[in-house]
């Protein structure tokens, strides 16, 4: 089972939070500016593609390198992708507090822009 974690980075710019999601090499990373401990099932977020973390940070709390901040993992738990693809990635977390269903797509002409979505149950 693969994993995720959800870091709160403070101390460098504006707090913000990054997602970051396992795959086979790596932890696939989305900066968000808003706090998605907070987010409600339909609510739309944006959310940033960065490049991709060291899975090191799944288990890492603590100092940012090159004295970029902090970062603190905020929950962390079992993730299950259920389709990954250039432009959408769907899945569900099983954090502690961080549960669900969840959508990021990529905005239609900008590599860099998605949106995270919690998915309402059907």
């Amino acid at each position: 089972m693969r994993r995720f974690v959800l870091h709160q980075h403070s101390d460098y710019g504006p707090t913000h939070w990054d997602l970051m999601l396992e795959t086979d090499d790596a932890l696939a990373t989305w900066r968000i500016g808003v706090d998605p401990l907070a987010i409600s099932p339909g609510d739309r977020i944006e959310a940033t593609r960065i490049h991709d973390h060291r899975k090191a940070y799944l288990d890492y709390s603590g100092a940012v390198s090159r004295d970029r901040g902090r970062v603190e993992a905020r929950d962390s738990g079992q993730l299950s992708v259920t389709l990954c693809d250039d432009d959408l990635w769907t899945f569900e977390l099983g954090g502690s507090v961080f549960q669900g269903r969840f959508e990021l797509r990529r905005v239609a002409g900008d590599d860099e822009t998605w949106v995270l979505q919690i998915l309402m149950d059907q």
